[in-house]
């Protein structure tokens, strides 16, 4: 079903089983539409890529210190079958230097529809700013297209868009792309922002928020 980009086991040190009682937790979960699922990848490390689109859970810290998901970040054990993804481990939050749980999965739920989900836990409290998955948009490719979002269109300019948008309780968000349309749908909430605006980055910054967006 995926298109699967080294997919083995992910091993490395301090790995702990996931506690549910904690002082920090945080959840996400949606349903993922494709046009075309054979389009979406999944990379060690689990973060996803689809027609130019790169996807993966961000933890921004104090001062806004980001710690991305990526090979170097996250080690664990995966579980996969034709029908369902499953990675079960640890996460490095670089910005703070704190390794906390992390668990995502990715089942069929459709011919062409993902249910996702992912968590993040600790025994201690981890200092959050805020949580979320990203979704990154080159400007090169999607660039003179536009998001809906819950029907109502959000322009994606060759210029930059000067302002951050933030939807609150949206239900679904669809996004155009070479291989036809990725749709987001749940109980979500979430931005976008330009990185032209900030610091020159060319990309369509597309959040949507863990819940909660700071942990507990």
């Amino acid at each position: 079903m995926f298109d699967r980009i080294a997919m083995r086991s992910l091993e490395g040190p301090g790995i702990s089983p996931l506690k549910w009682t904690c002082f920090f937790f945080a959840l996400f979960g949606f349903c993922l539409g494709f046009d075309s699922l054979p389009g979406l990848k999944i990379e060690k490390g689990g973060n996803l890529s689809y027609a130019g689109a790169r996807i993966r859970v961000l933890h921004f810290g104090p001062s806004w210190r980001m710690s991305a998901q990526g090979s170097q970040t996250v080690v664990g054990e995966l579980d996969d079958s034709p029908a369902a993804w499953n990675l079960r481990g640890a996460m490095l939050l670089t910005g703070i230097g704190k390794t906390v749980s992390f668990t995502q999965s990715l089942k069929l739920s459709g011919p062409q529809q993902l249910d996702y989900a992912a968590a993040l836990s600790s025994p201690e409290l981890i200092p959050t700013q805020q949580l979320a998955l990203s979704v990154e948009l080159p400007v090169w490719i999607f660039a003179s297209s536009a998001l809906m979002v819950d029907g109502t269109p959000f322009p994606l300019t060759e210029k930059p868009l000067g302002k951050t948008f933030v939807w609150s309780n949206f239900s679904k968000l669809v996004c155009p792309t070479p291989l036809g349309r990725l749709i987001f749908s749940g109980n979500l909430s979430g931005q976008l922002q330009d990185g032209r605006d900030a610091n020159g980055d060319p990309f369509f910054r597309l959040r949507f928020y863990f819940s909660p967006d700071t942990g507990e």
